[in-house]
């Protein structure tokens, strides 16, 4: 992730006397409250990050000639307009609600018009960074070949969204655009199935109610807010329904056009260490991870902490996992540690109680052989650098 904004939401706004401006504002996602904000004087529709490459892309509208185009904001907020794949229509007269990228790198555009309800013409553009088919149109029903059509998606069912994402399982997900709003929306891109989710809401919702913002979170739950209300849920899918619950209701007096979060932060700065406690009698070693209860019988607390909150695209993360023995047996074990695919372990850098040490690097995965000493605690820290 470059520095946007971390475990931060970023939520994009637009000021309704200036519809080709917009407002992004940064807030901190724990409690909502405002840590910072940047004026653009573009409008970008549908505004999603791509994870293979930690920028943002979306649709830039302009009003003379009325016409779209795709744009990437980059972690300096600068704009560059890409243009439009071939076979992608550029008329503003095509309703672009919004667009989003899944984790492999595929964004998603639907089309569809308030007259038909229950027909969506849907655009994928291939944006994995080294792909022969880059910034083409693709198609999710055949492998994602190469194409200059969208697919048809139809449905009995009323299926006009505004805002879409993404979620983990590669699902494209939306609101029901109008009230009462009882509807997730799923759609299955590569064979083009449509599930509805009813959704439970704690109270009705005000009248007019959009959700044109949507987003994932990298515990698969999502967040929509409301595009004139600023209402803001958080939506829980637990086998085939849905609750929603109210956060906060956002008051900057503004027209609330997306929302994003990025579903891999948090990963990159924390993501989990074990110790594989060696068992007697040829039993399954016992594993310990880090930053979580201990259910097994081995007492062993295991910490992991980084260096820094939020994770710069070049730099380095120091990594530091301390694993405590406050029983009175020492404990052999290997140290284990798979690192995210965008970190590369610093050569050098391992050590063990502050001695240099040589680990085993096998892909992405750190290992090491030690024993714990009882009563005692053992720290391991190295680090890695973030490649995007």
């Amino acid at each position: 992730m470059k520095n946007f904004f971390g475990n931060d939401m970023l939520v994009f706004t637009e000021d309704a006397n200036e519809p080709t401006d917009m407002t992004i504002y940064q807030l901190d996602s724990s409690n909502f409250q405002q840590v910072g904000s940047q004026y653009l004087d573009n409008f970008v529709m549908g505004p999603s990050l791509n994870p293979l490459d930690g920028d943002l892309y979306g649709l830039i509208r302009t009003f003379s000639p009325n016409v779209v185009s795709v744009g990437k904001l980059d972690s300096s907020f600068t704009l560059t307009d890409l243009g439009m794949p071939i076979g992608m229509p550029n008329n503003a007269a095509g309703f672009y609600p919004s667009a989003a990228i899944s984790q492999d790198g595929f964004m998603y555009f639907p089309v569809m018009g308030t007259s038909d309800l229950h027909t969506i013409e849907l655009y994928t553009v291939d944006l994995r960074p080294s792909s022969p088919t880059y910034f083409e149109l693709v198609d999710p029903t055949n492998g994602y070949v190469a194409t200059t059509t969208g697919v048809t998606i139809n449905s009995p069912d009323n299926i006009l969204m505004a805002g879409i994402t993404v979620g983990l399982d590669g699902l494209i997900y939306g609101v029901k655009f109008s009230p009462p709003n009882d509807n997730l929306i799923v759609i299955d891109p590569t064979t083009l199935q449509v599930t509805l989710v009813p959704i439970t809401w704690p109270a009705a919702l005000p009248n007019g109610t959009i959700f044109l913002g949507i987003t994932v979170d990298n515990n698969g739950d999502f967040y929509a807010v409301g595009l004139t209300t600023g209402q803001l849920y958080k939506i829980t899918i637990s086998d085939t329904s849905a609750t929603a619950e109210l956060l906060t209701t956002l008051a900057l007096n503004l027209l609330y056009t997306n929302i994003v979060l990025d579903p891999t932060a948090g990963d990159i700065l924390s993501n989990q260490a074990q110790f594989d406690i060696e068992a007697c009698d040829g039993e399954e070693p016992v594993t310990i991870q880090s930053n979580r209860e201990n259910t097994e019988i081995v007492d062993l607390v295991v910490d992991k902490q980084s260096n820094c909150p939020i994770a710069f695209v070049g730099g380095t993360i120091t990594y530091c996992v301390t694993a405590t023995n406050p029983s009175s047996y020492e404990f052999p074990a290997t140290f284990r540690d798979l690192l995210d695919p965008r970190l590369t372990y610093v050569t050098g850098t391992f050590t063990v109680d502050g001695t240099p040490q040589t680990p085993t690097i096998t892909g992405q995965q750190i290992s090491y052989e030690l024993t714990i000493p009882a009563n005692e605690s053992v720290v391991i820290c190295f680090k890695a650098r973030v490649n995007y």
